[in-house]
């Protein structure tokens, strides 16, 4: 049996497989600031949704960078008390499972996505989740594909002369400071408005470094709003005219769940 996690800055959320192919059980809760409250609540989930049978293979995503062993946080955003802990052998300890496989989450839901979602009749998938902040992953053939530090295009400068990456422009956390309120609080149109010609300048930038047949958007900056991605795809197409039909860019299919999934096809891998 397999336990699968996605730990993120406000939330957990937590699956239960038997199987490779379907997450039995899943349930969601709030994701303690405190390391070892959240490591003995991983634990006692992880009995229900078992119903105590033993779970061999743990696997999933968390919120941050990861060390190069890829064993624990090196900087963790919301959830900084888990920052340096050996969250691999914790987990390990606290659940009595042999093996835990660990990524950063928004590598593991453009995973999910490319194998279970909106990529999966597709061979190289760009992933991009606007969220809180902005991550994005590169699958190939239904592998993800990694490095020694990982892949940061949030970060990429979209306003050079003043310093501004793409994260700084389109953000959740950017665009709650601009409206000074909540991004669900502030209208699709809005927003919009905000964020269309910097997402352009970042996708066209990413595809040039990760040429994929497709482009998927998740966060819930993308799913929790009604965006037109159709002037997206406009744009870019006319960025580069050479490329045609220019790769679709679409909305991700999996909502909450993209990083459960893909550390479900993870753990078969």
């Amino acid at each position: 049996m397999k336990l699968l996690f996605d730990i993120g800055g406000t939330t957990t959320r937590l699956g239960i497989a038997s199987g490779d192919n379907h997450i039995d059980n899943i349930i969601t809760y709030p994701t303690p600031q405190d390391y070892k409250v959240g490591i003995d609540s991983i634990a006692l989930h992880a009995k229900e949704l078992s119903l105590e049978q033993s779970i061999g293979l743990i696997a999933g995503g968390i919120a941050g960078g990861l060390s190069i062993d890829k064993t624990s946080l090196t900087h963790g955003g919301n959830i900084q008390e888990w920052v340096g802990k050996n969250l691999v052998e914790d987990l390990q300890n606290a659940v009595g499972a042999k093996t835990v496989i660990l990524e950063n989450d928004t590598a593991m839901a453009g995973l999910g996505e490319a194998l279970f979602g909106a990529g999966k009749n597709h061979s190289n998938i760009l992933y991009l989740a606007i969220g809180t902040g902005v991550g994005g992953a590169w699958i190939n053939n239904g592998k993800l594909i990694t490095t020694k530090y990982g892949f940061e295009p949030g970060h990429q400068f979209i306003d050079y002369e003043n310093r501004k990456s793409l994260q700084d422009l389109i953000s959740g956390k950017a665009l709650a400071n601009w409206f000074d309120k909540s991004v669900a609080e502030v209208s699709s149109e809005e927003i919009w408005d905000e964020i269309a010609e910097p997402l352009v300048a970042g996708l066209f930038n990413s595809f040039m470094h990760w040429p994929s047949d497709i482009i998927v958007l998740g966060g819930g900056v993308i799913l929790g709003h009604d965006f037109p991605l159709e002037e997206i795809n406009e744009a870019l197409h006319e960025r580069m005219p050479s490329i045609s039909p220019f790769p679709p860019v679409v909305r991700a299919e999996l909502g909450d769940y993209p990083a459960l999934y893909g550390a479900l096809s993870n753990s078969s891998q």
